[in-house]
């Protein structure tokens, strides 16, 4: 009972004192409060409380006085922190403006970094409280909403540049009361990474685009080609692409013509290209829709046949056994290697490309075959289907809409595809069962990309390449415009969600 006693005591008291200590308030004040650089500024500390001081002036200078005096050598804007006792909980800061005697521009930051915002504050000593006016004056690289033909009125203003590797000079023009001054003050623009779209243009040309979340900058030409060339994916510092010598419709081109296709790994950190895959076959053998799906590229030719090639392939030759197309090199399926085969599918007929979602590979088609035909790989045949081949259960869906390219939303469980329309496209999206389907765009090119980290839809109709957001609910209504990107005629586009 006793030793209850004493302890139940000894914690009233150990309350009792801890509720007498009076709590810190760490507070400061400084003289003058226009201070100028040079001129000596007196800090007062008012913290109630406390036996040690931290002082921190934001320049990387220090103090352990209780009422320090401090000088800084340049003007500018200065957050100084006072800690009391070395306790994170005991901690006050002000931000303190630095003039000079003349007007002086300052910058809040380093480093000035291509289409990153940052903000340029006029500093003006002004103690007798004159009229104050400021103009000014900047490159037509600089964007802002403040910038209005190079000029602004505002006392400070956030902006970004639209180029890099570039000495931007900023001017300013102050009136204080009947006085003028002009300053200026120069910064170098460095070069930011940014994710990237690929582009090839009808002329061969293979192209790069940076996006950043203040805009894009302007497509720059990374190589050149005589031959067609059309971008399939990027895969680490890898963009695959293909090339083809025939540039005319491989369709229509005499049987006993041979061409030459290749499929290309382009390295973007070296820019040095290799092969992966050379096809010297009829032009209806080459390469005509490709898509990168894990570590291997799938495509299709122009009329029959699937191929798969895994990523880690250099220097391989096509052999085509025409006998037994499923001895071929890299052969996936055929027309007459599933059970659509006379049901829809036939020899001869267009296709629009090969992608997967989930284990489900569609297969588009045009022309007398049209539509998405889904199959899994245990529908594949081992021998050509016979009139009592069952059809894949997961079916054929868009069954009347000719499909000459289509990319999915694997996300959102979207399909956009693009239906021959007079001499060009329309653009339309659906849901991954194939309903509700909505037009987007007229007049477009064979060339698109879905990407969920931008959430954007990239195509191409005849004003150039363009975005839209991503649709997301079941109803597919069309709710925004497509934004600009370059006026490019693409004939494919990748992104590379990787910042180089």
């Amino acid at each position: 009972m006793r030793k209850s006693f004493i302890i139940t005591t000894l914690a009233i008291l150990a309350t009792l004192i801890i509720g007498c200590q009076p709590s810190i308030n760490p507070s400061f004040s400084y003289t003058p409060e226009e201070p100028r650089a040079g001129q000596s500024i007196s800090f007062v500390n008012l913290t109630n409380e406390g036996e040690y001081w931290g002082w921190d002036f934001g320049d990387g200078t220090y103090s352990s006085y209780k009422n320090p005096s401090k000088v800084y050598k340049k003007p500018g804007r200065y957050t100084v922190t006072l800690c009391v006792d070395s306790n994170k909980h005991y901690v006050t800061s002000q931000d303190i403006t630095v003039y000079d005697t003349l007007p002086y521009i300052h910058i809040e930051t380093d480093s000035v970094v291509y289409y990153e915002d940052f903000t340029v504050r006029a500093l003006i000593y002004n103690p007798y409280n004159k009229k104050v006016t400021c103009d000014w004056g900047f490159s037509s690289h600089a964007v802002s909403e403040k910038i209005v033909d190079g000029h602004s009125a505002e006392t400070q203003l956030s902006l970004h540049y639209n180029h890099f590797n570039t000495t931007e000079t900023i001017t300013l023009d102050v009136m204080i009361g009947d006085s003028a001054y002009h300053v200026e003050r120069t910064v170098y623009v460095h070069d930011a990474k940014g994710r990237a779209l690929y582009m090839t243009d009808q002329d061969g040309a293979l192209w790069r685009q940076r996006l950043y979340e203040n805009g894009i900058e302007t497509p720059v030409k990374l190589s050149e080609s005589a031959q067609k060339l059309f971008p399939v994916g990027v895969n680490g510092d890898i963009l695959y692409l293909v090339t083809s010598d025939i540039q005319e419709d491989p369709t229509q081109v005499a049987e006993d013509v041979v061409g030459t296709c290749q499929l290309l790994g382009y390295d973007l950190t070296t820019q040095q290209q290799y092969t992966l895959l050379t096809i010297q076959q009829h032009p209806r053998l080459h390469i005509s829709r490709a898509s990168l799906h894990g570590g291997s590229i799938y495509w299709s030719n122009y009329d029959d046949y699937l191929f798969q090639l895994p990523i880690s392939t250099t220097n391989a030759n096509f052999v085509w056994d025409s006998a037994n197309p499923a001895n071929s090199s890299f052969f996936l399926a055929g027309v007459d290697y599933l059970g659509y085969y006379d049901k829809g599918l036939a020899k001869g007929q267009a296709t629009g490309g090969i992608a997967l979602y989930a284990d489900t590979y569609f297969w588009a088609k045009y022309g007398s075959g049209t539509g998405l035909y889904r199959f899994t790989q245990d529908d594949i045949l081992p021998a050509p289907a016979t009139a009592n081949t069952p059809v894949p259960e997961s079916g054929r869906i868009l069954d009347q809409v000719a499909i000459k390219h289509f990319r999915m939303d694997a996300i959102q469980r979207k399909i956009y595809y693009l239906t021959p329309a007079g001499n060009a496209n329309e653009l339309w999206v659906c849901n991954m069962d194939g309903r509700n389907a909505s037009k987007i765009a007229d007049n477009c090119a064979e060339a698109m990309w879905v990407d969920n980290a931008t959430n954007r839809l990239y195509y191409v109709d005849a004003e150039g390449i363009k975005a839209i957001r991503l649709f997301t609910t079941q109803s597919n209504i069309l709710i925004e415009e497509a934004t600009k990107m370059a006026d490019i005629q693409a004939t494919g586009l990748v992104l590379d969600n990787q910042k180089r």
